[in-house]
């Protein structure tokens, strides 16, 4: 039958040993760290997140550096390609600004955060002369529409006489298609009197058919 542990006095020595064991532990542990911050360790890991921090803020206020005036490049909502742009104002509550593409003056809001750079002076005068090409073309063919709208239409008036010697029956022709369809529209001032101009000019040319049928009749008479 195996014999009941026995509690002694050195049992409760050797326990009190352990929590002090521990407890030294404890405090050199706190000592070391407390060294550590003495010596500048501590202070070293301050000054990297420090620096990390103010690398972080400069970025973020790069969008901050642009200023009315300033060229720089920005996508073209309605094709997504990028042209050399001149900012004309900036909102620096919302972050955003207009810019205006140079060659085109097309202006457009953007995010300043959305801005990049300029190329250059050079692709800022190769896009000037582009915009300058596209410009020149869209006038000519302004300018040529513009032509064919003021040219005089040809227009033959159909005989009156339908047979020798019967009373002539006069149907007026319809107008022609074009002027229907601007008489049916609303019109600026500059098309309202186009559109008058040449109905004025299909009247005169009924009315001259008319007088030359009148006199062709006398004539055979």
């Amino acid at each position: 039958m195996a014999e009941p542990i026995k509690i002694t006095d050195d049992d409760d020595a050797w326990d009190d040993e352990l929590l002090i064991q521990e407890y030294n532990r404890t405090v050199r542990l706190v000592d070391q760290r407390i060294s550590e911050i003495e010596s500048g360790d501590l202070g070293k890991t301050n000054e990297i997140r420090k620096e990390k921090r103010k690398s972080k803020n400069k970025d973020d206020s790069k969008e901050l550096l642009w200023k009315p005036g300033d060229n720089c490049v920005a996508v073209f909502k309605e094709d997504g390609l990028e042209y050399e742009a001149k900012i004309v104002s900036i909102d620096q509550k919302y972050g955003c600004c207009v810019v205006k593409y140079l060659g085109y003056d097309n202006e457009e809001c953007q995010y300043l955060q959305d801005l990049k750079p300029s190329r250059g002076l050079q692709s800022q005068l190769e896009q000037m002369q582009l915009g300058f090409v596209n410009c020149e073309l869209e006038d000519e063919e302004l300018s040529r529409g513009i032509q064919n709208m003021n040219t005089r239409p040809e227009f033959i008036p159909e005989s009156p006489l339908q047979s020798q010697g019967t009373t002539p029956e006069f149907i007026l022709p319809p107008p022609p298609t074009f002027l229907t369809s601007n008489l049916t529209e609303p019109l600026a001032k500059e098309n309202d009197a186009l559109a008058s101009m040449l109905m004025s000019w299909y009247m005169c040319g009924f009315q001259t058919g008319y007088y030359t049928a009148l006199k062709q009749m006398k004539v055979k008479e």
